[in-house]
């Protein structure tokens, strides 16, 4: 009988990595390259061939220079011209248009391969999620965490992308499971396993420096709660060990750029942000400064690069000048504190919010029976809630959830212990039934829409047709349709001319779109009564055939609005794109209603 729960324990567990594989190749092989990515590919080659880490700077390099392997060891052309060094420059964006031209063949394939390079990094986060819930609160629990990561939308979506998030969040939770480790068996070995990766995890996204200071706080609080255990440790051995976990992964930081410009002097850097520049910051109008180069933290030598200290520093540039944000419909040219509460409401399957709610319930009214180890859940969660409240302090601008995506796995893990009232033997079958069925909703929720995993939201948002009222951007619309769109264009030759504007970071042409003109506008600012009849007739509705990314739409002049208030599309591409057809009747009927003349064939 146990012969037989082993086995089906382990089909099970192939199952779902081989699902979590195959969704995510196909993705990546369908996806059109998203905004950042065009970036991240010319980058990786970039610290590959020179050994620089000055492009892209605000995100660790490692992540890149693994999904850049493909076109490093390929044929792949390489155009450096368009480089230029800044204070606050980021020449990854002109590269990634020479690179897109310079390849026109291959770019495509360069794409896919590097997306594909970072599978395994997805599969390691799978494997955690299951092996630390199954050692917190048995196998059946590590299914349900390894199930909640393996269908998770955002997972899904930005895993099959060479963005540093999945990945940082598979490094993330490695890092805590090993320092979990440590802190239960404080030997040598589990020292330097948690020491390599700390290192690891601060190469893949810069938010992980929060760790440094995260880790003795809860190595502090471990011995507070068990300090009739820690005395057969001697204190000094775990203060050793720890700094060595810290310097170690320090120094797997530097040598991740190569030591360059490790351990200069505070003084010595030339700063753009108010928090590091002072009065001289790019955002007070200034050329940068210090202000420390005065003082006698100047004199400090600073033991991390000198391009990870710089790209944190224009990172804190891009918060502190602020950004137009979208929530609930409302344009605001900061952010909101609570933006992030309502995207995660509104982005994550309702069955796992169920099942977080279930969670809940166990951990403050079943504790008496189910008698958690309260010390274990602060280590699980403590990363989650500090980078859940950092993310949402920076209110300079509030656009992307996979800033939160690190947060994903230790959640997961914790909400996994609802698999308890699954193998607890109860005389009611009901929280095991909701249990189940919550599951299900979960995944199905979000096959349903697969494989459009990043428009993903949840039925509280109206699904994907409907979450573009409350958020836009990254959230649903990035760039990732537009293969999708050139096969509907292909199949439809009767849709020409072609009018589009979508998000989209390149020509239309490397897609194989022709786009004769973008649709015409008609701003809500705009005083119709200072134009002329014929800037009129250009304005507004116009007979013709349209495609608009749902971003686009939603623009902050209002440009488009009188495509979604007036018109149905006849096409959705992927939930971010609309194709609308406008007959020459249609046009002036909404023409009369918005007070614009008639127009002619």
């Amino acid at each position: 009988m146990h012969r037989n729960s082993s086995a089906h324990h382990t089909i099970i567990l192939v199952f779902l990595f081989a699902a979590n594989t195959i969704a995510v190749s196909w993705i990546g092989f369908h996806y059109s390259p998203v905004l950042d990515e065009m970036g991240h590919l010319p980058a990786g080659i970039y610290n590959w061939e020179y050994g620089q880490f000055d492009v892209y700077r605000v995100n660790p390099p490692l992540v890149r220079m693994v999904a850049a392997i493909p076109a490093v060891l390929s044929s792949s052309k390489r155009d450096w011209s368009s480089y230029k060094k800044g204070l606050t420059s980021r020449p990854e964006w002109n590269l990634g248009r020479n690179f897109i031209d310079i390849n026109p063949d291959d770019w495509e394939w360069y794409f896919v391969s590097a997306r594909w390079m970072l599978i395994p990094f997805l599969l390691l986060g799978g494997y955690i999620c299951y092996r630390w819930s199954s050692e917190l609160y048995g196998k059946t629990s590590g299914l349900i965490a390894l199930t909640l990561w393996c269908f998770s939308p955002n997972i899904l979506a930005w895993g099959a992308t060479i963005t540093p998030d999945a990945t940082a969040a598979t490094m993330g939770v490695l890092a805590g499971y090993c320092f979990w480790n440590w802190l239960q068996k404080f030997t040598w070995q589990q020292t330097f396993i948690a020491g390599l990766t700390l290192g690891l995890a601060e190469l893949t996204k810069s938010t992980w420096i929060v760790l440094f200071g995260l880790w003795p706080v809860l190595w502090l609080t471990w011995q507070w709660i068990s300090r009739e255990e820690s005395r057969a440790i001697p204190r000094s051995r775990q203060i050793k060990q720890l700094v060595t976990i810290l310097l170690l992964g320090l120094y797997l930081l530097n040598l991740g750029y190569g030591f360059s410009g490790s351990f200069k002097q505070l003084k010595s850097f030339q700063f753009a942000s108010r928090t590091l520049a002072g009065e001289d910051s790019v955002v007070d109008d200034g050329s940068g400064g210090n202000r420390f180069s005065e003082s006698w933290l100047g004199e400090i030598p600073i033991p991390v690069p000198q391009n990870y200290l710089s790209g944190i520093d224009l990172q804190k540039l891009d918060f502190e000048k602020g950004k137009w944000s979208y929530l609930n419909g409302e344009w605001k040219d900061r952010g909101w504190w609570y933006y992030y509460i309502v995207a995660l409401l509104l982005k994550v399957p309702l069955g796992t919010w169920l099942l977080f709610l279930c969670a809940f319930g166990m951990t403050y009214w079943k504790r008496r029976e189910f008698r958690f180890n309260w010390k274990n859940e602060i280590v699980l969660l403590a990363p989650a809630i500090v980078i859940f409240v950092l993310v949402s302090s920076q209110t300079g601008f509030s656009r992307y959830l996979r800033y939160l995506l690190p947060c994903f796995p230790f959640v997961f893990i914790w909400i996994s212990k609802i698999g308890l009232f699954l193998e607890k033997k109860q005389n009611t079958i009901i929280m095991p039934l909701i249990v189940v069925l919550s599951l299900v909703w979960s995944v199905g929720s979000s096959l349903y829409i697969y494989p459009h995993s990043l428009a993903y939201f949840n039925e509280l948002a109206g699904g994907p047709k409907g979450g573009h009222r409350y958020l836009i951007d990254a959230n649903i619309d990035w760039g990732q349709n537009l293969f999708y769109l050139k096969e509907w264009y292909d199949n439809h030759p009767e849709a020409r001319p072609f009018h589009v504007d979508c998000f989209i970071f390149n020509k239309y042409s490397i897609y194989g779109i022709e786009s004769s003109s973008p649709p015409p506008k008609i701003k809500r600012t705009i005083n119709l009564s200072e134009l002329t009849q014929e800037e009129l007739k250009q304005i507004g509705p116009l007979p013709g055939w349209y495609a608009l990314s749902i971003h686009k739409l939603h623009n902050l002049n209002g440009s488009y609005e009188y495509f979604l208030q007036h018109f149905k599309p006849v096409k959705i591409v992927g939930y971010s794109i609309y194709i609308y057809h406008i007959t020459l009747d249609e046009a002036n009927r909404v023409r009369r209603k918005i007070g614009l003349p008639e127009i002619k064939a």
